[in-house]
């Protein structure tokens, strides 16, 4: 009795998800090549610029399970009406023609072509701004991956709901875990708008998609999640992160202005000033001020009482009285001062209170009317 030929099921089963992935390639391939073959050939490819880039990630496993599946049907003589074998010399031929368009193009592989030609320079009308977002940042980029891990991470912190003036919603941890997070994220939105920037030379796409960066993503799983999505998000959530963090520095160090240059490391004294009685924010003159200014004006309510208490307010404010004459900062607070006329300053500090009379010109003495030396007995 001769032996049968295995049925296609059972070939199938034997190449464990390989035939599956040949018919997957077939269907890719059907679209792409015709596309490079073409005349009108770069708007073609642009508009299956997802296909191409699946192409170009299955390849490098593609090519070895079609040349192994060829051998194994010759030496185990697959029956030729095979659907399978059918399936695997229609993407063997698939494969030669791509690489033959490919090079009818004047490019060595398939991903310099799509280099060249995706996101091309070009003048983008209005109803294909998406089209070419889409096209220099495809939602499986790893450049998309990390705008969307930093975006989430962020919208975890700065998204919470804050308890009022001077309160933060996060904490000194927050601020730590989020810091190398931060630098990755600042990196990859300059790269990704860089790319966006380029696509079209008119700067439309630019601009419309800075537009939609300038509203609250909305969340939904029935929103498409692609590539400028993400960097909608990503820039919009780290425009709000620095607005809340100037808008924390201001309401915690007031009447001072802390420049910009300051804000970062002004924030995490306020954190941990919350939780840490001891914490500082500098050995000179104009930390000293700052952190004077937030124990007097601006402090959290609720932080931990300060290390030192008035011995503490009036070392800073000998120091501050140090800075240059004139210091716009340091009349700020001395005119802030002057107007007080009860605060509770921290658990540990007497309120403030105003003495009749001219305030000295100094902040030391100033402090020594709202704070007089204990009298001795």
């Amino acid at each position: 009795m001769p032996l049968s030929l295995p049925t296609d099921e059972d070939l199938k089963r034997t190449l464990e998800g390989g035939a599956d992935d040949l018919e997957a390639a077939r269907l890719r391939l059907d679209a792409l090549v015709p596309a490079i073959e073409s005349w009108r050939w770069r708007t073609r490819v642009r508009e299956v610029a997802d296909i191409a880039r699946a192409v170009v990630r299955s390849l490098p496993e593609l090519r070895p399970l079609v040349a192994r599946t060829r051998r194994r049907a010759t030496a185990e003589n697959w029956n030729k009406s095979s659907k399978l074998r059918a399936l695997v010399e229609r993407v063997h031929a698939q494969l030669l023609a791509l690489d033959q368009a490919v090079v009818s193009r004047e490019y060595e592989t398939l991903e310099a072509l799509l280099l060249a030609t995706v996101g091309l320079t070009r003048k983008v009308a209005i109803h294909e701004r998406e089209t070419a977002a889409v096209e220099v940042l495809d939602a499986e980029d790893p450049l998309v991956a990390r705008l969307q891990r930093f975006q989430e991470e962020v919208a975890k912190v700065f998204g919470r709901p804050r308890g009022g003036s001077r309160t933060v919603a996060f904490t000194y941890d927050d601020h730590e875990r989020l810091r190398p997070l931060w630098r990755d994220g600042e990196n990859a939105l300059a790269e990704a708008w860089a790319r966006i920037a380029k696509v079209d030379s008119t700067g439309g796409v630019e601009r419309w998609l800075k537009g939609r960066a300038a509203v609250a993503p909305r969340q939904s799983a029935r929103l498409k999640r692609n590539g400028p999505s993400v960097l909608a998000a990503a820039e919009f959530w780290r425009s709000h992160a620095l607005a809340l963090r100037t808008q924390y520095v201001t309401e915690h160090f007031a009447p001072l202005r802390v420049q910009e240059e300051e804000e970062s490391e002004a924030l995490k004294f306020v954190l941990l000033r919350h939780t840490d009685g001891a914490a500082v924010l500098g050995e000179d003159a104009r930390a000293a001020l700052l952190m004077l200014a937030h124990e007097l004006m601006g402090g959290a309510p609720g932080r931990v009482p300060l290390t030192g208490g008035v011995t503490r307010v009036r070392e800073w404010a000998a120091l501050a009285d140090t800075l240059p004459r004139g210091d716009e900062d340091w009349v700020r607070l001395r005119e802030s001062l002057r107007v007080v006329m009860s605060r509770t300053v921290s658990p540990v500090l007497p309120p403030l209170k105003r003495v009749a009379g001219v305030p000295p010109r100094k902040l030391e003495q100033t402090l020594a009317d709202f704070f007089p030396p204990p009298t001795r007995t």
